[in-house]
Formats: C-alpha cells, sequence, structure tokens
C-alpha cells in the first residue's frame, strides 16, 4: 500500500494530525487525494508550501470556499492551477450546485478574470473561450481585457 493510498483511507483526525506535520510531500499529497474532507482541503488553501496550494488548486473535491481564497493567492502557478480547473468544472455545475456554491464559483471566476498578471488571464480566456454556460459578467470581463492575447480568444470564440 502506498502512502497516497493511506491518506485516502484516514479518518478526519488521522489526516489532520498528517498535515500539522513539516512533511511537504506528505501535505501535498493530502491535498491532492479526492477523498479528503472539504475542511481539511480549505485549510490547506492556506498552506505555506505553494506546492500544497497549487495541489489543492487542481483537486476538483476543493470547496469553493477554498478556490476563492486560492484565486487571491500571492503565487502565480497556483492562481493558474485555479484558473485552469475552475474555467473546466464551472460551466458544467448543475442549477442545483451553481445556486448552492455559484456564488463562491462566480467570485473566484471574476478574481481570475482580473488577476494583475496577464497570463493567468490568458490561461482563463483559453480555457472559457468556447464554453457553454460561463457567466456572462466573466465573458465580458475577458473580452474587454486591455491585453490582446487574453480578449482574442473570447471574442473570437463567444457568441
Amino acid at each position: 500500500m502506498t502512502l497516497f493510498d493511506r491518506v485516502l483511507g484516514i479518518g478526519y483526525d488521522r489526516a489532520k494530525s498528517m498535515i500539522g506535520t513539516g512533511d511537504v510531500a506528505l501535505r501535498r499529497r493530502v491535498a491532492a487525494a479526492r477523498g479528503v474532507a472539504p475542511e481539511i482541503l480549505y485549510y490547506l488553501a492556506a498552506d505555506p508550501a505553494p506546492e500544497v496550494r497549487c495541489a489543492v488548486a487542481r483537486n476538483d473535491a476543493a470547496p469553493p470556499q477554498a478556490d476563492l481564497r486560492l484565486a487571491r493567492d500571492a503565487d502565480e502557478t497556483v492562481r493558474c492551477n485555479l484558473a485552469l480547473k475552475v474555467a473546466r468544472i464551472a460551466p458544467s455545475l448543475s442549477a442545483d450546485e451553481q445556486s448552492r456554491a455559484g456564488a463562491l464559483v462566480l467570485e473566484a471566476l471574476e478574481t481570475l478574470a482580473r488577476d494583475a498578471l496577464p497570463r493567468v488571464r490568458r490561461l482563463l480566456a483559453e480555457e472559457i473561450k468556447s464554453a457553454d454556460g460561463v457567466p456572462a459578467r466573466v465573458v465580458e470581463t475577458l473580452a474587454r481585457d486591455d491585453d490582446i492575447e487574453v480578449a482574442a480568444p473570447v471574442l473570437e470564440f463567444s457568441p
């Protein structure tokens, strides 16, 4: 059994004690696991190690509150990983999921669409350029971007 398998099979209290260690690799594995409680992933979204926060940003099981926290992360790579994930999953949210978590997902998308770094906005624009169900405010923000590499994909593919 690998360490990753053991992490998936542990309870909340054990996972909590494991992420309290100084072992960055272990915290990263916990952050990447699908079977971890949302509270653990939210906690790891504030981890001091960028590679742990990147793992949370890529994890589809991370709660919307963690995504919103990561949308404001100081590390560009964390925000880029989050942009790729949120742009991929946001259009596929069911109506029920949108009503429960929609405000947080929308806020994370809008935050990323206004990111100070063009690289983050470009990644987001490329991911959503032909997706249905992306909130109009996000599409409009990207379409009006001063950076042509951000605005062009959205303008070219968006109805």
